[in-house]
C-alpha cells in the first residue's frame, strides 16, 4: 500500500467532513426522521400537483407504491354478499 502525504490542515478538514457526514447518515437511520421527511415530500408534491407544475412520467412511482400480493383476492368482510 502506498503512503500519500497531505498537509495537516487538509487531513483535519477531511476528518471533520467525514464526521459531519456520519452525523447526517444517522438521520436516515432514524425512523421518526424518515416519517417526517416522507410527510414533507408528500405535502410538497401535493402542492406542486395543485399548481399543475409537476408532470409525472410513466413509472415515476415505481418502488414508492406497494400493492399487496393478494390485492385482487376477495375480502372476508364481503363473503356473505358473494
Amino acid at each position: 500500500m502506498e503512503t500519500i502525504a497531505i498537509p495537516k490542515d487538509e487531513y483535519f478538514a477531511m476528518k471533520q467532513q467525514i464526521a459531519e457526514l456520519n452525523e447526517k447518515i444517522k438521520y436516515f437511520q432514524d425512523e421518526n426522521f424518515m416519517k417526517q421527511l416522507n410527510s414533507f415530500i408528500n405535502l410538497f408534491y401535493h402542492k406542486q400537483l395543485n399548481n399543475n407544475s409537476v408532470q409525472f412520467k410513466f413509472g415515476a412511482a415505481k418502488d414508492f407504491i406497494k400493492i399487496s400480493d393478494d390485492f385482487n383476492e376477495p375480502l372476508q368482510e364481503f363473503n356473505e354478499y358473494m
